[in-house]
């Protein structure tokens, strides 16, 4: 009997040190919000490199299509992908804190990764609701971060981590290149300010169909 107790009390013991980090662990566990519940497409081969970047006006010559009109735009439709953090999620469709409850959500504002010199903007919480920007600040310069939208493979790499005032919209405006801006608040407690990720569009790899 004595054995069975210390069992019990072993096993209570460990599911009260994992109770820190069941934010964590729902996050790494919840489906992804994504058209099909389906995992990332393999890729094919790289259509756009010049110098190390693609430039905006080849974008939308190679695609032979126009670009996807925003306001088309659905809940699942992008899928982003942050490997050096373990995240991969479906984008919502709006940044309203309805949206974010279910994930990274997409500036009502935002144009989508196939629009020239287009600055992408995804927001997400760091300390609520599964937190799936917590670690953002680990980020440093070069890393990956991928964007799966509309038939292809958008990858950026990571230019800069910096911190700017919450009204500080000058983030959302193009700047001149194709790039990706994550936006979070910062710190964790009090979040008084926000943490921003710019990233720069790096290739665009059509996806096998």
């Amino acid at each position: 009997m004595k054995r069975y107790l210390t069992i019990i009390l072993i096993v209570t013991g460990m599911a009260l040190m994992l109770i820190p980090f069941a934010g964590d662990l729902y996050w790494l566990s919840r489906p992804v919000l994504m058209e099909g519940n389906g995992e990332i497409p393999e890729v094919g081969i790289d259509v756009v490199r010049e110098d190390g970047y693609v430039r905006g006006e080849d974008l939308q010559k190679d695609i032979h299509t126009p670009p996807f009109p925003r306001e088309d735009y659905k809940t699942g439709m992008m899928v982003l992908s942050i490997p050096k953090l373990g995240l991969v999620s479906g984008v919502v469709e709006g940044t309203t804190e309805e949206y974010l409850e279910q994930g990274p959500g997409l500036y009502e504002i935002s144009p989508l990764p196939d629009e020239e010199w287009g600055n992408v903007c995804i927001a997400g919480h760091r300390n609520a609701h599964g937190s799936p920007f917590r670690y953002v600040d680990k980020l440093q310069a070069g890393d990956e971060i991928v964007l799966i939208f509309n038939g292809f493979k958008y990858v950026y790499h990571t230019q800069r981590v910096f911190i700017v005032e919450p009204d500080d919209w000058t983030i959302t405006e193009p700047v001149g290149y194709n790039c990706l801006t994550l936006t979070s608040c910062h710190p964790l407690r009090p979040p008084y300010k926000r943490i921003v990720v710019r990233a720069r569009l790096k290739e665009r790899v059509a996806l096998e169909q």
